[in-house]
């Protein structure tokens, strides 16, 4: 027999059908089967032999490992299908078939408390089901026993009886998976649809349970202060999380412009993984005084949020009745009755208008966040002949810092290298540049900030046309 065909003997394939009868396939193999693994298939998933084959002999060569996982971490433990189990450890534990909902992540968070797992995405295998990070589209309908139920039966349930075992402390592991069941509960009530409305009484049982959830989860996994593929949010979310943790008892913001790092936390214990580790240091950009260096948001000492993350989004861009309008929108991190916002043209200060045009997001029926949306009006009659630079700002404690412009949403542009933008708007050229239009020219590129970070007002002449054309900066006009 040779060496494939005695794994493949050695390997016992679970198919997945219905709910009960899958878990109690499983649950009876777990115990009575003579393979040393497992492997759950459903109708549609593709593992050929080969890929089993690579799993299984993973696992022969790390002892120390329970399982392999031949997908992408946001993808697992959520769903067990192509997921090889080392049997005499998975006996250890069974389906639980009082979960209506969770059983197959309850088994697998279980099966991993404490030990070694092996990622290995590199390994071929196509899943039926859908594999994005948008659980609205894969689970059951979301009714109230999908929040209250599972909150209390198996989530919560859950992280107790992880934390009793490690001291009280949740691992970060457990703490990203919470985050990530959170989101998805979240985005599932998005505006509160009339199929996903609760009751008032229901939905404070259902924020007060993940009030309850949330304590266990440390503030930086919160802030999303580490890489990790299953929880990304916006800062607005992260921070309307925090506001859900702690209630009225938010602790103080501080803010602070200088360097600051992300603090380390404990590695996962598991194979393969390089997951956690210090997020992208958000050092700002000391250039003189010109206005580059950043404002930094701190809470208990981490890092939560950085101007240089901030940009404003242009929605629009126009000659109008001798000014140049200009409305656009940004993330409401650095509150606007404590921080100065206007634009500079050059050396003079124009004076922004906000407006109530933002983009808004409800959660269970309120508005839990809004962006800042806002108005500039440069009158052209201030500009000549020369070449001219507008930029946004915000100002602290007489500091300016600036806020790039991004004008992704306002062009449509589909090409995600192009940086640049560039409009002929009757006698005026308007492009973007980059901080050596200002002098610098020995700035090092690390100390350079993007294309969009200020806008280039210039007299428009067919030489200068030619010249966007030829480098790709003038694409269409408006």
């Amino acid at each position: 027999m040779g060496y494939n065909e005695a794994v493949m003997n050695n390997l016992e394939v679970i198919v997945k059908k219905d709910r009960d009868s899958f878990i109690e396939e499983f649950n009876n193999a777990v115990s009575s089967s003579d393979a040393e693994f497992l492997v759950v298939l459903c109708e549609g998933n593709r593992m050929d032999e080969g890929t089993r084959d690579k799993a299984v002999a993973a696992l022969l060569n790390n002892t120390d490992a329970v399982l392999v996982v031949p997908k992408k971490l946001y993808q697992f433990p959520e769903r067990i299908e192509g997921v090889i189990l080392r049997r005499s450890e998975a006996e250890k534990f069974r389906m639980n078939k009082e979960l209506k909902f969770s059983y197959e992540a309850d088994f697998l968070l279980r099966m991993i408390s404490g030990k070694n797992f092996l990622l290995m995405p590199e390994l071929d295998f196509e899943q039926a089901e859908s594999e994005d990070r948008d659980l609205r589209k894969t689970l059951p309908a979301r009714n109230i026993d999908w929040y209250l139920e599972d909150m209390e039966k198996f989530l919560l349930k859950l992280i107790r009886d992880i934390s009793n075992v490690n001291g009280g402390k949740l691992p970060v592991l457990y703490q990203f998976y919470v985050m990530y069941y959170l989101k998805c509960r979240m985005d599932a009530n998005i505006g509160g649809e009339a199929e996903r409305k609760f009751s008032e009484t229901a939905t404070r049982e259902i924020l007060g349970k993940a009030s309850e959830i949330l304590s266990f989860v440390d503030d930086e996994v919160i802030m999303e202060c580490f890489e990790f593929p299953t929880y990304t949010e916006e800062y607005q979310f992260r921070r309307m999380m925090l506001f859900m943790k702690y209630g009225h008892s938010l602790p103080l913001v501080e803010v602070k412009a200088q360097r600051t790092k992300m603090r380390n936390t404990e590695p996962i214990n598991a194979r393969k993984t390089a997951l956690i580790g210090s997020f992208s240091e958000m050092y700002p950009l000391d250039r003189k005084n010109l206005r580059l260096s950043g404002l930094g948001l701190m809470m208990n000492d981490v890092p939560v949020y950085s101007s240089n993350m901030l940009f404003a989004s242009v929605n629009c861009i126009e000659l109008e009745e001798g000014y140049l309008r200009l409305e656009g929108s940004f993330t409401d991190a650095f509150d606007k009755d404590v921080f100065d916002y206007f634009m500079m043209l050059d050396d003079q200060r124009l004076d922004i208008e906000f407006t109530d045009s933002g983009r808004m997001r409800e959660y269970f029926g309120a508005v839990s966040f809004k962006d800042y949306s806002f108005r500039a009006m440069i009158p052209m009659q201030a500009l000549d002949s020369k070449k001219h630079t507008l930029y946004f700002v915000i100002g602290y404690q007489d500091r300016e810092y600036i806020i790039p412009f991004d004008f992704k949403k306002y062009t449509n542009d589909q090409d995600e290298n192009s940086t640049k933008f560039c409009r002929q708007m009757g006698d005026w050229l308007i492009s973007t540049d980059d901080y050596t239009a200002l002098g610098d020219t020995a700035a090092q590129p690390s100390q350079r900030v993007s294309n969009e970070d200020c806008i280039i007002i210039e007299k428009y002449s067919w030489l200068k046309k030619a010249g966007k054309v030829i480098t790709g900066q003038l694409k269409s006009e408006k």
